[in-house]
């Protein structure tokens, strides 16, 4: 995985290296990015996510506000199933 790892971005490279083998997907595990505006998380999850489709897994990048929005009219218009299995990923 190509990561810049600069000094002022304190990024832990065991743990990239960790993630970038796709464990957690085989683990059925979601990677959930923070960080303060301009941090790179966008950056992160994309190098993520390019690293899981290069190992063959099906991957989505999802805004949290957008996921809360869509999991919020699903509540209200009791379609939350359908929302979830859009979300949902089964193709291990």
């Amino acid at each position: 995985m190509d990561i810049s790892y600069t000094s002022g971005r304190k990024l832990n490279k065991e743990l990239i290296r960790r993630l970038a083998t796709c464990e957690y997907i085989t683990e059925h595990r979601n990677l959930f990015i923070t960080g303060a505006t301009g941090c790179g998380k966008t950056y992160m999850a994309c190098a993520f996510g390019m690293e899981a489709c290069k190992q063959y897994f099906n991957t989505r990048y999802v805004r949290l506000p957008d996921l809360l929005i869509d999991l919020e009219l699903a509540r209200t218009d009791r379609t939350y199933k359908k929302v979830m299995a859009k979300y949902a990923n089964h193709w291990y």
